[in-house]
Parts: structure tokens; C-alpha cells; sequence
């Protein structure tokens, strides 16, 4: 570092942080006060508040109280979870139930608006298998699970049952009077039957002509009025027409990259995807591109593990980000949540999640998670206090590296003024020189003394603290001329 400054005139500057919800890609900029980066935190009030985090589930223990409870699952490690709606005839109600994986892939049960007794059934599997929600013959509301690896197995209020003339799928919906399915395999093809006959009785099932371009089927999404089939690089829109049951298709999206259908989740009149070129929208036949902050960090090496949901106007990715600090293995070590109204994301970090499921009854709605690794046996619930089942996240923001607009200037930080609200350590780097600062609270501003000399400055923020909440303060550099 020199020994001594240019001249002795010099320039005060305040420096006010009092808007965080501004995100930049990009350092030497003349700003110090934008938002480069942040984990557990969220902004989008302009401030830096606890953000969302997990606890354990808790759901009500009889259909007459609201009253919510946590309880334990029968498992030591929650493979995957699913929501059941299952629709009464003797009641003339609708049954709410979350079926889960458990490590040795059995499968359970439990009534999400009742007791919680968990109740196993007579499946197994030998994979993770895909499920979609059906309604059978005479209206039966019926849960279907199948893999490349097993049979396609019912569970309903009847039990369990092994249906081996369904093909084993990867994705299905209804559509109109009729049952589409995407069955497994490289080669794989789409299929329909109609619903009103025994299910996929081998004279009913007929398949869908598509052309080889576009690769692999993937998913099957309805919303509204359409049936869109997901391939690996398109999107091909289904309608029926006639009275012979046919199946016009029209490819309406090519990609360049590969879609990810784990990724794939509507969100009311539209659908939400991504691939390697960026996340998009598709509504009706329009696919158009949303601008997410951090998409470059976003590390597909480990896409296969992937998960997408949509809740509350909100689009949730489990991925894989590129961290400068990461060392873990985790699979998914990031939560992306972006309002796909207001356009702001949050950032979650200390966790890996295995699956995601939404459970909606009158009285609850909730997003659920599973987990790898610290909490895999449970099923957690998505809530505002920052902490992973009552432990604090670890909380982070950072600055872009900024000259303060005075570029070839030596520069020093002279002090912070603050209000502080939460126990964190502010630290400043420099090209010259760093201070690490740890903050405590206090009713009253207070000016903190630094000493930072350099020509380029960051700020990092960082906290353990359950309550943290940053509100604006300001730093004073002198430029010496």
C-alpha cells in the first residue's frame, strides 16, 4: 500500500445504501449500493429481510379444527411425495391424502385433514417412480405410479392394484373423454384410450403419429383448451377432432437447447419451462422469455435432479448454482423463487431438496419439500422465518466491485452510519486493503469507525442471526485529488 496519499485535497462522498432491491451482473461500476449477489436474504422490499426457509409440516388433526400439528412420518428417508384427492360416494366428499417413498421405496400414506396414522401400502418399487392422478371407469379417483423399472401400480380407495395392461409412462393427463400417456423408453410414444371403457383395454388404445424431429417425448401439460406435449427440444400443441377420435398435432416452439422436464410446472393459464438459453413462458401458443436474475449461475452439469413448481404466482426451482464457496456434494443446493408477477427472486441456500408437491384443500394450502441429507426423513413446508427446521440460515449479501466513479483516485472509507436491527459483520475489501466489522444492535444510529484504503471497494453482509433485518445506512469515502 503507498505510504502516502496524492495531495492533501480530498472529496467526502456519502455513500447510501438504501435500496437493495437493484440486481447487477456487473462489477466496476460506479455504484457500491446495488445488489451483486445474496443467499437467505430477500429484497425485494428494498431492504434486506429474513427470507423463506422450511419447517416441518404441519397440518390439521380433524376435518372439524383448524388447528395444525406437526407428526412424524414412518420413515428414515422420504424418497418423494405426492397430493391425492380422492372423491368420496358414500360422504359426498372430497378425501385429502399425501402418498410418500420411503428409503426402501414403499410406499405410504397418510390424511392430510385427519388423523395422521401412517398407513403402508402393498406397493413397492424399484425406482422412484412418476405419478399422475386419474379417474377411472365408473369416476374412481385413483393415484397411478410407474417407472421403466416397475409396473404400473393404482392405489385408491380400494387398494392397491397392478394394472399390466397400462403401459409403463413417464407422464399422463386426461384431455377431453380421453387418457393420453407418454410411456418410457428411448423410443417412447404417446398414447390415448378412452376413459369410459375398462382402462387401456388393448382394443381402445390408440397412438398418436408425431414426427421424429424435435427428439423424446417428455411431459403431457392441459390448461385451458389445450393438451401441450413436451419433446426434448419443442413443444408440439394436441387437439381432437371429428368423431373418429382423432389427434391433430401442430408443433408450435423449437428450441436449440434442451428443455428440462422436471422443470415444467403451470402456473394457471401458463407454463412455466427452462432450458440451457433461459427460463420461459408459454400461454396459449406464445412462448416468450422471462428475464431471471442469476440464470448464468445455474449449474446444468446436475440438471437431471432438477425440480420445478409453481405456487402462489411464484415459479420454485431446485437447481444447482454455482457458488465461489461451494465444496458440498449436494445435489440441489439452491431454491430460486421468482414472482412471476413482480419480477423479483430470492435466493435459498443450506439445504438440498430431493422433490417439491403443493397440497391445496379448503383450508390448507401449502408448498411441501423433501429433502437429501439433514431432515430427510421429514416433510417440510415452505415458511418466513428463515431457518431449515428451526436452525438459521446462514445469510449473505455482497456488493459489485465499484471505483465510486472516481476510477484512478485513491479512495478511503472513513466510517458506516447505522441503525443496526440485527447482530452481522459488514466487511469491505478493497484492491489494497479489507476490514471485517461485526455489528450488534442498537435503538440508536451510530457511527462506526473504518479505515479502508483502495481504489475499488466491496461490501459483503453476512448474518446468523433468526431475526436479521438490514436497514438503509451509509458509508463516507474521502477521494483524494
Amino acid at each position: 500500500m503507498e505510504n502516502e496519499f496524492p495531495s492533501k485535497r480530498s472529496k467526502t462522498l456519502s455513500i447510501k445504501f438504501d435500496d437493495f432491491s437493484s440486481i447487477t451482473n456487473f462489477d466496476n461500476s460506479s455504484s457500491l449500493t446495488k445488489t451483486k449477489g445474496f443467499y437467505n436474504y430477500s429484497i425485494s422490499s428494498g431492504f434486506l429481510k429474513v427470507g423463506h426457509g422450511f419447517c416441518q409440516l404441519a397440518l390439521p388433526l380433524t376435518d372439524e379444527t383448524a388447528e395444525e400439528q406437526t407428526f412424524e412420518l414412518k420413515a428414515n428417508q422420504v424418497l418423494g411425495a405426492w397430493p391425492f384427492v380422492w372423491y368420496d360416494s358414500l360422504s359426498k366428499k372430497d378425501k385429502y391424502y399425501v402418498f410418500y417413498l420411503d428409503e426402501n421405496k414403499k410406499m405410504f400414506f397418510f390424511n392430510i385433514m385427519s388423523d395422521k396414522m401412517m398407513y403402508e401400502t402393498m406397493a413397492q418399487f424399484n425406482e422412484i417412480p412418476n405419478a399422475v392422478h386419474f379417474s377411472i371407469n365408473d369416476g374412481s379417483d385413483t393415484m397411478f405410479f410407474s417407472s421403466s423399472a416397475d409396473k404400473t401400480v393404482g392405489l385408491n380407495g380400494s387398494g392397491c392394484q397392478v394394472y399390466d395392461q397400462l403401459p409403463q409412462f413417464r407422464s399422463g393427463c386426461w384431455f377431453g373423454p380421453y387418457l393420453f400417456l407418454i410411456t418410457t423408453g428411448s423410443n417412447n410414444k404417446l398414447l390415448y384410450s378412452d376413459k369410459t371403457f375398462d382402462l387401456w383395454m388393448e382394443t381402445q388404445i390408440k397412438q398418436v403419429p408425431l414426427p421424429s424431429l424435435r427428439g423424446g417425448l417428455t411431459k403431457l401439460v392441459s390448461v385451458g383448451e389445450n393438451l401441450y406435449l413436451f419433446r426434448e427440444y419443442g413443444i408440439t400443441v394436441l387437439s381432437l377432432y371429428s368423431t373418429q377420435s382423432e389427434v391433430a398435432s401442430s408443433n408450435i416452439y423449437d428450441s436449440s437447447s434442451y428443455i428440462e422436464p422436471s422443470s415444467i410446472a403451470s402456473n394457471g393459464e401458463k407454463i412455466i419451462f427452462l432450458a440451457k438459453d433461459g427460463l420461459f413462458s408459454l400461454e396459449g401458443k406464445n412462448v416468450s422469455k422471462l428475464d431471471i436474475p442469476f440464470f448464468d449461475l445455474i449449474d446444468f452439469a446436475s440438471s437431471s435432479f432438477f425440480q420445478g413448481i409453481c405456487f402462489d404466482g411464484k415459479y420454485f426451482l431446485a437447481c444447482k448454482l454455482k457458488f465461489d464457496d461451494e465444496t458440498s456434494s449436494q445435489k440441489n443446493n439452491a431454491l430460486l423463487i421468482y414472482d412471476l408477477n413482480n419480477k423479483t427472486i430470492e435466493v435459498l441456500r443450506g439445504f438440498d431438496i430431493q422433490s417439491m408437491m403443493t397440497i391445496k384443500t379448503p383450508s390448507v394450502k401449502k408448498l411441501c419439500a423433501t429433502f437429501r441429507g439433514e431432515n430427510q426423513n421429514k416433510i417440510g413446508q415452505l415458511c418466513e422465518d428463515g431457518t431449515f427446521f428451526g436452525a438459521p440460515l446462514e445469510k449473505m449479501w455482497i456488493s459489485p466491485k465499484s471505483d465510486l466513479g472516481y476510477a484512478k483516485n485513491l479512495k478511503k472509507i472513513t466510517q458506516i452510519v447505522a441503525k443496526p436491527q440485527m447482530q452481522c459483520e459488514i466487511e469491505i475489501f478493497s484492491d489494497l486493503d479489507y476490514a471485517k466489522l461485526s455489528i450488534t444492535p442498537s435503538n440508536k444510529t451510530i457511527p462506526i469507525k473504518v479505515n479502508v484504503v483502495g481504489r475499488v471497494f466491496q461490501v459483503k453482509i453476512s448474518s446468523k442471526d433468526a431475526k436479521s433485518y438490514v436497514p438503509d445506512f451509509e458509508l463516507t469515502a474521502k477521494v483524494f485529488l
